[in-house]
This record gives structure tokens, sequence and C-alpha cells, in this order.
């Protein structure tokens, strides 16, 4: 799968790579929000989109999430983490809630402290810490407007239930 942030609409489209007799192809397979679902996409410019390391699940090693990010346009905007579960073909998995329901299909939404300025950038860490039993998943998430880098961790409360998450900022660097 292909993961497209569409920087304007705060959407993630999941295309699938085709290859058949008639060649290669991308077919749009899913798309989510990665802000609330009451928030206008025209206040925000989304940053990014990562996949989780991969974890040892019963069905295989995989990334088991997917993180976004966006930032916001205005200094008073702040900015959104999500987190989408991910299955083991990397289609991210409906969490069955209705159009009204604030998360849509994110596991977790945490606001960032400030809009994030120029770069609201998330990045995974490329291993878990701790072993492949670990409770935790790690990302790092740049704040231009600050001058600062935060350390995010993905708390997951029940790892036979990857969907019960939450995100807790656990450490921050000043950059001057």
């Amino acid at each position: 799968y292909i993961y497209s942030l569409q920087e304007h609409s705060s959407m993630v489209d999941v295309f699938e790579l085709i290859k058949d007799a008639k060649g290669i192809r991308l077919e749009w397979r899913q798309g989510v929000k990665i802000i609330p679902q009451s928030d206008d996409a025209s206040l925000y410019w989304a940053d990014e989109v990562r996949l989780s390391c991969p974890v040892p699940n019963v069905d295989g090693t995989y990334p088991r999430y997917m993180f976004a990010s966006t930032r916001g346009l205005a200094t008073g905007t702040k900015g959104w983490v999500a987190v989408f579960l991910l299955d083991k073909t990397g289609l991210v998995v409906s969490q069955g809630r209705n159009a009204d329901h604030e998360l849509g299909d994110s596991l977790c939404l945490w606001q960032t402290p400030t809009s994030g300025g120029w770069a609201n950038a998330i990045e995974p860490a490329p291993t878990l810490l701790g072993g492949s039993n670990a409770k935790h998943q790690y990302a790092v998430l740049t704040d231009s407007e600050v001058g600062q880098v935060r350390m995010l961790r993905l708390d997951v409360r029940n790892p036979s239930h990857p969907q019960t998450v939450s995100i807790n900022e656990v450490a921050t660097l000043d950059l001057g």
C-alpha cells in the first residue's frame, strides 16, 4: 500500500499497488481524517504520515500503527497527532464508529501544545524499545514554532487488544 497525505484536507488516502495484465496501477482503498471530525480542515496543513516499526503479532510481523500529524495554519490553532490501527495487509482497521463520532477511525488523537509552526513532523522509532513484548512505541514530533522536539509514547494498555492506546508526551528537548 501507498499512504498519501493530503495537505489541505488533513486526510490520508490508502492506495493499493496492483500489478496485472493491464500493467501496474494504483487503486484507492481507504481515506481517513487525521483531525477531529468536527474541525475545519482549512485551519490546518497536514504534515506527515508514517508507519510504526514492525511488531510480532499472532498473524505475523508487520507495522501495527500508522501515525499522522498536522499543524495549525495560525499560531493559535494547535496541531494534531492521530494514530490508526493497521491490519496485517496494511489497511486501516475500522473502529466501527458512526460518522458523528469525534475520532472517526483513529484510535486516538493527541493535540499538540502549539501549532507546530512550519514543521509538526512525526517520526516513529525504527525499533521497539524494550524488546518485542514492549507495551510502548515511541515517536518524535518536531515543533518549529517554539524550537522543540517532543518524544511521544504510544501506550498500548493491553497487547492482546492493540486498539486500547493513548499518547503521552514523555520528554521535550529545546533546540535553542
